[in-house]
């Protein structure tokens, strides 16, 4: 069933032309003068998909008052917050912990979640490491905008609708060769491969947990890999790619997707490496483990029908995306 949302994002940056300038992009009209808000600007739109309509009212500080009499009013029924910053600009940047400190209250009190969003330039002082790293400090999440055109704005906000307010969560899955991971998807929903994306070599999988919807999406390892990691993986919130240890061509081709798809994602998301053990091991662990030193990703080895082991596996992704 299609879910009906009404969400209200708060944004703040400095200077607040950042965030007007963001919010600007995408609304289809403003509030301001019709409502009781004082010292914000007030917008809206409606964000359609597939599987949810979401009506957004989008907020940003005018920076009329000081930073430090941030009127709580305004926040009332807030579902998220977002920091902006400008990847080109320092200053935008370190004045996140000082904006934070101040919605701090209402964040923890609401237990809603606060978003780090730092839109990307030709050259760049903050790094993607250092960005995480404030954010993880916070307590918050981090998304990356390629630029701010309303396509690319919209492509965040349904990303971060679908994990935090659709209740659904997206794990892309690449095996080498792929009989290795329709295997393990088949037995880890109880459910046989989906013709709704057969043409396009990609196999989608659903399902039902207690508190969202897991979508595992199989892309074949023998079609165009990068046109589809841009096109499909764009949306997703963590990604599996599996090797079989006997096999040398296995473990290259997956070398080569991961740099593929450090290239092409659009925001920062958990990489789990699989080796599948073989009856001879051509593959070393050592070799597995730099991977996992060389990317930052996480690596594991398994039997190909140690299914419990997968689940353990997918639970520990789900928990690194803090959903």
């Amino acid at each position: 069933m299609k879910k009906d949302l009404t969400l209200k994002f708060f944004f703040q940056s400095y200077p607040n032309s950042i965030a007007a300038n963001l919010v600007k992009q995408i609304s289809t009209f403003t509030l301001t003068g019709t409502t009781s808000y004082i010292g914000v600007d007030i917008h809206a739109m409606t964000l359609k998909t597939k599987t949810f309509d979401a009506r957004l009212n989008l907020l940003y500080d005018l920076g009329i008052t000081e930073t430090g009499a941030l009127n709580f009013k305004n926040l009332v029924g807030t579902s998220c917050v977002f920091f902006v910053f400008k990847k080109d600009d320092r200053g935008s940047f370190n004045k996140i912990k000082e904006f934070f400190g101040n919605f701090k209250p209402y964040i923890e009190q609401h237990g809603i979640p606060s978003i780090l969003l730092g839109i990307k330039s030709e050259v760049e002082f903050i790094t993607p490491k250092t960005a995480k790293n404030l954010a993880y400090e916070l307590n918050s999440d981090y998304y990356e905008l390629e630029g701010e055109t309303p396509i690319e704005i919209e492509r965040v906000l349904t990303s971060i609708i679908k994990r935090y307010y659709a209740k659904e969560l997206i794990i892309g899955v690449i095996s080498s060769p792929d009989w290795i991971g329709s295997n393990l998807l088949e037995n880890y929903t109880n459910q046989k491969k989906s013709n709704e994306l057969a043409l396009q070599g990609i196999t989608s999988y659903l399902k039902e947990l207690e508190t969202f919807n897991l979508h595992l999406l199989q892309i074949s390892s023998s079609i165009n890999i990068d046109q589809s990691l841009t096109e499909l993986y764009q949306d997703n919130h963590g990604q599996i790619l599996i090797y079989d240890r006997g096999d040398l061509l296995s473990y290259e081709q997956v070398i080569k997707l991961i740099e593929l798809l450090l290239k092409n994602q659009k925001s920062p998301l958990p990489v789990f490496i699989i080796g599948m053990n073989a009856e001879k091991n051509i593959i070393t662990s050592e070799k597995g483990l730099d991977l996992e030193t060389r990317w930052g990703l996480e690596y594991y080895e398994s039997e190909p029908e140690d299914y419990q082991f997968f689940k353990k596996i997918l639970t520990n992704l789900i928990h690194k995306i803090k959903f």
